[in-house]
């Protein structure tokens, strides 16, 4: 770009759309939330859950709100499914490989701490008895491998409403925005890290890895980073492929459905910064290899995917 008041418009406009995401959200969280969580952590969770959701939508309403302020239009949306014949690929590995991504990283959590594999699942039976419901193991089992496919097949859908609200922002408006002032690997890389420190309200609250650990909360925001910026090389991948940002929304509701199952199988909920969730270090071993792959790639093919995607998507 050689324009240097356009330029300066992009910048403002990246400026204006992170201002407000983290504002809308860091207020939501950090005011209503973290106190809960911290006072009681059962009406927290219940409390946090909810909210979590609603804070999910704010980067939408902060492309929206930027987009309404600086008059840029809705032209460059990016909300299209695109379902070529050559893209269709890129949806089906977006909708199934979280899930193959999030079971081999359970696994081998599971190989490095075989003390934490547990088939009779004591702290999933220990939660579910805490609610005051009486179940046998058999059918906690049968429950669980029911949910699980449930997960893999529906839990994209069922979770793409939440899952647009922050793929529309990050990977719909801010990834392109980058894309316009700096190559395309940095701008995936710095993306992924805008998408990971958002989320320190959350690794405040105990979302991912509770609170009871050493190097609370820091050593948790700087995993969840590192989670965010590999994760976030796969979902910028499929979107910039299928010049859509639908994949990654899909992508990011498949993640979500299935990121803890790993937990339900542990005695104590496992060790949370290493796994079996997806989030921790171990489990998330999976995703950079795949990261790493990606990035091979896309060194190899300098041109992004083709002139005609670089151009629309900038």
């Amino acid at each position: 770009m050689n324009n240097q008041p356009e330029m300066k418009k992009t910048i403002q406009r990246i400026l204006l759309f992170t201002g407000i995401a983290y504002v809308l959200t860091y207020v939501l969280e950090l005011v209503f939330v973290l106190p809960a969580a911290k006072a009681n952590r059962t009406t927290g969770n219940v409390l946090y859950s909810i909210m979590a959701a609603v804070a999910m939508m704010m980067p939408a309403i902060a492309v929206l709100l930027t987009r309404w302020i600086t008059k840029e239009g809705f032209s460059d949306h990016l909300l299209t499914f695109n379902m070529k014949k050559e893209n269709r690929k890129f949806y089906l590995l977006a909708w199934f490989l979280p899930a193959v991504l999030t079971f081999a990283g359970g696994g081998l959590y599971f190989l490095i701490f075989p003390g934490q594999f547990d088939w009779n699942m004591t702290y999933y039976m220990e939660t579910v008895s805490r609610t005051g419901t009486s179940v046998t193991l058999e059918a906690l089992r049968n429950t669980i491998i029911s949910q699980l496919v449930t997960a893999v097949i529906l839990g994209p859908v069922m979770n793409c409403i939440t899952c647009f609200g922050e793929e529309w922002g990050w990977r719909g408006y801010l990834l392109p925005k980058l894309m316009k002032l700096m190559p395309k690997i940095p701008a995936i890389l710095l993306t992924g890290v805008i998408w990971g420190l958002w989320h320190i309200p959350y690794v405040i609250a105990g979302l991912n890895y509770g609170m009871e650990y050493a190097g609370y909360p820091y050593l948790g925001i700087l995993l969840m980073t590192v989670f965010c910026v590999f994760v976030g090389i796969f979902l910028s991948y499929v979107t910039i492929r299928c010049n859509s940002c639908i994949p990654a929304i899909i992508a990011h509701g498949a993640v979500n459905a299935i990121a803890a199952v790993g937990v339900y199988f542990t005695p104590d909920g496992g060790k949370l910064l290493f796994g079996p969730a997806i989030t921790g270090l171990v489990g998330m071993i999976p995703v950079i290899i795949t990261a790493v792959i990606i990035i091979v790639l896309l060194v190899r093919n300098s041109t992004c995917v083709n002139e005609t995607t670089c151009d629309k998507m900038i």
